[in-house]
């Protein structure tokens, strides 16, 4: 028969099907069949835990399909939005972060935002700091 299909050539595949692998320190990426297209598996977000109407985020990095308060890989920090006086609001492990965000994971705009003022309060010295400086500065001064 010239109409039978020669049995030495593998079948035509139509259809793409994803290869995802996820290997703890390598760059995340899918490969398709057809190329290589970066998505990420790994996000970095906030999980709810408190009470109710009284909300406290932990800063987590998960895969990207793990329930909002589920399961995670590693907890990276906190956001406290009720925080007063003397409490801690927020605090974050930025040598862990960065390493998630230099493996391919993908914060949440939220996420960005926080890390973002995170990294401007340990730039700035601290309060206590500046008064101690300026009453410094000026004994100096009264002294001259």
């Amino acid at each position: 028969d010239a109409d039978a299909p020669d049995s030495t050539e593998p079948p035509a595949r139509l259809e793409l099907e994803p290869v995802v692998s996820f290997r703890r320190g390598c760059r995340l990426e899918s490969r398709f069949l057809d190329g290589c297209r970066h998505v990420p598996l790994v996000t970095i977000r906030l999980a709810r835990h408190g009470g109710k109407k009284r909300p406290f985020y932990h800063v987590t990095v998960a895969e990207k399909g793990a329930k909002r308060d589920g399961r995670f890989i590693e907890r990276v920090g906190f956001y406290n939005p009720l925080a007063r006086g003397k409490d801690e609001k927020l605090r974050i492990d930025t040598a862990r972060l960065d390493h998630w965000l230099g493996v391919g994971a993908l914060p949440t705009e939220r996420v960005r935002q926080l890390a973002k003022q995170w990294r401007q309060q340990q730039a700035a010295p601290p309060p206590a700091a500046k008064e101690h400086e300026e009453a410094a500065l000026g004994e100096e001064q009264d002294a001259a």
